[in-house]
């Protein structure tokens, strides 16, 4: 069920309907209906962020603090648990869940030690997630980690975290090529582009900023005319 309600979510990221959003969230409910909160507490957090997530785009935010608070609980007693001591790939996936849900949370109400916990995560899940041994996770985490500096240099509340942010991004594509993930690289260079927009409009460089917007939107629009997508 949960895999339905995830299909259902990409499935929205890619129409835009509010239906596909409503039927995953659907889904995502009844997989909580089985009972795994104890033999599948993992699989249980991850249901719980995934309807934190699926909440929060239709902007139900109670219902995705709530979701989401839930499962960051679950990851953090989960790196308490001496189980896990011994198996480095689960905890990495603790740590790498535990980014995605403080990077939500920072979206939710921002709270200065929240997207500091989920670049710590991140980073913690970068020591077994390398690029020799998992490079889609290695990119889809520095993916996660340019949105997350990306949140804060639209509020304004970093000076270098669009640095930061455009410095994550750079580092996904080296993984996340046009031949390859076309679809991938043609998100990360629009978030770029955005970016980059951005400080055409509040950093001295306006002309060399906007120069580099229309490069990576130029890259969107080479990966969206590829016959893959």
């Amino acid at each position: 069920m949960n895999n339905l309600g995830s299909a259902y979510k990409v499935l929205w990221e890619t129409t835009g309907r509010k239906e596909d959003l409503l039927e995953a969230v659907n889904y995502f409910k009844k997989s909580l209906d089985v009972d795994c909160t104890e033999k599948y507490i993992l699989d249980y957090a991850f249901i719980k962020y995934n309807m934190g997530s699926a909440y929060l785009e239709l902007k139900h935010e109670s219902l995705a603090l709530e979701c989401l608070m839930e499962a960051k609980d679950i990851y953090e007693s989960c790196l308490e648990n001496l189980e896990f001591n011994n198996d480095s790939y689960t905890r990495s996936s603790i740590q790498y869940g535990l980014g995605n849900t403080y990077k939500l949370l920072s979206k939710l109400m921002f709270k200065k030690e929240y997207p500091e916990r989920a670049s710590a995560a991140y980073k913690e899940a970068l020591k077994i997630r390398t690029i020799e041994s998992y490079p889609f996770d290695y990119a889809d985490i520095h993916r996660c980690m340019g949105e997350l500096y990306g949140d804060i240099a639209k509020q304004g509340i970093s000076k270098d975290s669009l640095k930061k942010a455009l410095e994550e991004y750079k580092e996904s594509l080296s993984i996340y090529s046009l031949e390859k993930y076309p679809i991938h690289y043609a998100k990360v260079n629009y978030e770029m582009a955005s970016l980059y927009m951005l400080a055409s409009y509040t950093q001295e460089d306006k002309m060399g900023n906007f120069i580099k917007a229309n490069k990576a939107f130029g890259e969107v629009m080479k990966a969206l005319s590829k016959n893959e997508i």
